[in-house]
């Protein structure tokens, strides 16, 4: 419900986009909350959206076909500073992550996507929301954010960094 307050009555990633038709990456899609709030107020939309999560993900491709919503890519992959693979804790929820180096049962190897790989055209939204590994992924990206017109990150840190 924190979720959809923060989207949909405080509207945290409302912009005005130059055109009709933005192109928007999600990074940590969760179950498609965030893209409903694109696609309500930008009909016309290209998404691109990343949940790496297994649980997560089926929910999400759940939610887009229930409410029939079009030009979304849906990528089964976690956001990170290099393509190939990294560790994960799938929880099926929120706080589902990277954990290089962590150990713990729920731990599996998927796949990652380089995000400053996609930085290469106009991207009129892009939001990062990645459990922790937004700090590395935004240091990746610095020399192709120019690409990006609207960004919101929602930061997982530590008290202490």
């Amino acid at each position: 419900m924190y979720t959809v307050r923060e989207l949909f009555i405080d509207e945290i990633s409302k912009f005005t986009p130059d055109n009709n038709s933005p192109y928007i990456i999600d990074c940590g899609a969760y179950i498609g909350t965030s893209i409903l709030f694109f696609k309500d107020n930008y009909p016309d939309a290209k998404v691109l959206a990343f949940e790496p999560d297994n649980k997560n993900l089926n929910l999400l491709k759940r939610n887009i076909s229930n409410w029939n919503l079009k030009d979304i890519t849906i990528e089964n992959a976690a956001i990170w500073i290099s393509n190939g693979h990294v560790t994960f804790s799938s929880d099926g929820n929120m706080a589902s992550k990277i954990t290089q180096g962590e150990n713990s049962e729920s731990n599996e190897n998927i796949k990652s996507i380089r995000l400053n790989n996609l930085l290469n055209k106009d991207v009129d939204f892009l939001k990062i929301d990645i459990e922790g590994a937004e700090y590395e992924v935004i240091k990746d990206c610095a020399d192709n954010l120019s690409y990006v017109k609207n960004l919101f990150i929602e930061y997982h840190g530590n008290y202490d960094e």
